[in-house]
């Protein structure tokens, strides 16, 4: 009975001692792992753009030459409804 119960504890201690470890280490290396995060973030966005969009980034937008410009933006209403 002993022995169980030592090796629970043992067990139990180097769980702690994991545990702390990478707390310590995240701690420690926090502004660089932001910054990866960040980048990452980025690039997906940045790569998911021109599927958004619809086309490059840098491509200019055709509009038909027989629509006015006042019809092809959206009516913004004069007041607050309230």
């Amino acid at each position: 009975m002993r022995f169980a119960l030592d090796a629970m504890a043992t067990i139990a201690f180097a769980g702690i001692v994991a545990i702390t470890g990478a707390v310590g280490y995240v701690y420690v290396n926090q502004d660089s792992i932001v910054e990866q995060v960040k980048e990452a973030a980025m690039a997906e966005v940045q790569g998911m753009l021109p599927g958004i969009l619809g086309g490059s980034v840098d491509a200019p937008v055709d509009i038909p030459a027989d629509v006015p410009v006042e019809a092809s933006m959206p009516s913004v209403p004069a007041g607050l409804p309230f």
